[in-house]
């Protein structure tokens, strides 16, 4: 008899005994895999899950959250993915919102009855913080995932029983939960391992934000086996992609959402990354900019909406495309470059101001690994910007640094400020522009 994670990502009963989660203490087979999460399957249901229950517990980046969420699946139940890096204080106004159904103690397995509200099959609810910092709560459908994996798929060298996939980003990221789809959509391994172990030499693919990019050139560690290194997930700093080029990484750039299941674009292997481009459009999607230089996207990845209640919500132009709330333009080729979230945007005695093209110029500059740019009110102009730099070396003059931009960007444009990144955003895997406070 099929087993559901069989007929569910179309994989062959000869693909039984290949080997789809690997960690450091033990090796599954999808046969094993399948295994388990028919048994905890039936023990959710024993407990009370139904169709369409949203379920909610803390997804660590484990064989425990993994198997959990597959099986939520199978149920046709609605898992809600929680952060562990969030206090358990914060819980509760979130489980408010999504309106849980029941709440997944994962290091007890106990199971608590929330709320019994209308049921919403086979979705996945994330919640993203955007750039407010104020949490929204996408939904998105198992089919969102399983388009997004097939649709990359061939354009990432994913041949079935190829690649080991090291998941190196949340699993309760959008990010996350696309590598496992991906490797589950092409019958290959996912590795469970974090970045420094062993284990993770033997990737052959792997997913890293820009802050993750930069650590593994600081330590040096060596990938023998990468075919494939996907950036994205942040602005991505030019001289941090040159130093990766120079060593020969395998980079793809990609630009995604989580309202997108992950991907929207990628450059391709022979792409020129200089100047710095996300690449085109992936299959089943479509991006265009409007006149504003507003991102739009639409098709088959598109989430269902904001589950601002018990139906989610989705706002949508009349030809189907969604607003992204990012800035971009394409180049004659068709390659996205991205500028910045439109919300991010200030005015500076009469001139608007993006913090990215600023943060692109500083991130040019000898020594700089990272910067961000953000706002100070000033009595004269309404706004000034100001820089936080992230340094490989001490912090140079205000008075050095704004003389090297008064060639590079406009005099309203150059930080009349500038402070060292605070030491504790600097272990941030991406940079959240609200964690910024002006020193006092």
């Amino acid at each position: 008899m099929p087993f559901w994670l069989f007929d569910a990502f179309s994989i062959s009963q000869d693909s039984s005994s290949s080997i789809a989660i690997q960690t450091e203490e033990e090796i599954l087979t999808y046969q094993d895999l399948a295994h388990k999460i028919e048994a905890r399957a039936q023990e959710l249901k024993s407990q009370g899950v139904f169709e369409g229950a949203r379920v909610a517990f803390i997804a660590e980046s484990n064989l425990p959250s993994l198997i959990t969420l597959l099986s939520l699946f199978l149920l046709k139940a609605s898992p809600c993915l929680l952060s562990f890096r969030l206090p358990i204080e914060s819980f509760p106004p979130l489980l408010e919102r999504a309106r849980i159904s029941f709440y997944l103690d994962m290091k007890s397995s106990y199971l608590e009855k929330i709320s019994s509200q209308e049921s919403l099959p086979e979705s996945i609810l994330l919640f993203t913080s955007g750039s407010s910092g104020h949490p929204k709560l996408a939904c998105l459908h198992f089919s969102n995932f399983l388009e997004s994996a097939l649709g990359s798929a061939p354009l990432l060298d994913l041949k079935p029983n190829s690649s080991k996939w090291l998941l190196s980003v949340p699993l309760f990221h959008v990010s996350g939960l696309s590598i496992l789809f991906r490797c589950l959509a092409t019958t290959n391994t996912l590795l469970l391992a974090t970045f420094t172990s062993p284990l993770a030499s033997l990737a052959t693919h792997i997913s890293l934000v820009p802050t993750q990019l930069q650590r593994l050139l600081d330590s040096k560690k060596k990938l023998p086996f990468i075919r494939c290194l996907l950036l994205g997930g942040a602005p991505i700093p030019e001289a941090l992609l040159q130093k990766a080029l120079i060593q020969k990484l395998p980079i793809r750039t990609t630009y995604g959402l989580t309202e997108t299941a992950s991907q929207i674009t990628m450059s391709c292997p022979n792409d020129s990354l200089s100047p710095l481009h996300l690449g085109k459009s992936l299959p089943g999607r479509e991006l265009k900019i409007d006149e504003t230089g507003e991102i739009f996207v639409r098709g088959k990845t598109l989430f269902s909406g904001y589950d601002l209640g018990l139906t989610p919500k989705l706002s949508l132009t009349k030809e189907g495309w969604f607003a992204t709330g990012d800035l971009g333009a394409l180049t004659l080729e068709g390659n996205l470059i991205y500028k910045g979230r439109k919300d991010n945007l200030f005015i500076s005695g009469g001139e608007n101001i993006h913090p990215e093209e600023i943060e692109r110029v500083l991130n040019t500059l000898p020594n700089i690994i990272a910067s961000v740019v953000i706002p100070m009110d000033d009595l004269e102009f309404g706004k000034r910007p100001i820089a936080f730099l992230y340094m490989d070396s001490s912090l140079p003059s205000k008075e050095s640094l704004q003389k090297v931009l008064s060639t590079k960007l406009p005099k309203f444009c150059i930080p009349i400020l500038f402070f060292p990144f605070p030491e504790e955003l600097k272990q941030d895997l991406k940079i959240q522009r609200r964690k910024f406070k002006i020193p006092t």
